[in-house]
């Protein structure tokens, strides 16, 4: 069998529309040939309008380290049309070992679907996230405001968000007085 025949069925089932086929060339690809037609994938995740599509490739794409495929990854966090994606995405970005900055994972909080709040989470927990003072303080306020929605799950999973967003100030703030406190060694 061609080295190239994985991606020449990609690109021939790009080609066709195929959408079944194209989600089962995605997941039956190889690392080595997903690693080799990157580009081509992230096109895909870039381009389509189909969530199904649009999963296989995050998925696709989700082991391979890549730098670009964060970037791209996190870039469809905030886009409007991946509302129904956002959990897949956040389980690719979770996978690749991608930090997401707090602004975006506040936004999929207060804005998503229960997956992809969860999927948020996760993020805040395991401290995978990117902040400054300033974006922290405006993500406190409204996951504070949602803590009093009358949905309950809603409710519930801001609570989880605020108590966590809250230590890392907390946390940040221990570690630079500790910083701070340690005398320099005169040799």
């Amino acid at each position: 069998m061609d080295q190239y025949a994985p991606h020449d069925s990609l690109e021939r089932s790009l080609q066709n529309g195929d959408e079944h086929l194209l989600v089962a060339q995605l997941m039956k690809a190889k690392k080595a040939a997903r690693r080799r037609h990157l580009s081509l994938i992230l096109e895909i995740l870039m381009t389509t309008h189909s969530p199904r599509l649009r999963n296989a490739a995050a998925i696709a794409v989700a082991d391979l380290n890549s730098n670009d495929a964060k970037e791209v990854l996190i870039h469809l966090l905030i886009r409007k049309d991946t509302k129904k994606s956002r959990g897949t995405l956040l389980y690719a970005l979770d996978e690749a070992g991608a930090s997401i900055p707090i602004d975006i994972l506040t936004q999929v909080i207060t804005t998503s679907r229960y997956e992809a709040r969860e999927e948020a989470v996760r993020f805040f927990e395991a401290g995978k996230i990117i902040w400054k003072p300033e974006q922290l303080k405006d993500s406190i306020r409204k996951l504070q405001r949602m803590t009093t929605s009358r949905n309950i799950e809603r409710s519930q999973v801001a609570k989880r968000a605020l108590h966590l967003a809250s230590t890392l100030s907390r946390t940040r703030k221990a570690r630079d007085r500790g910083h701070q406190a340690v005398p320099a060694k005169i040799k």
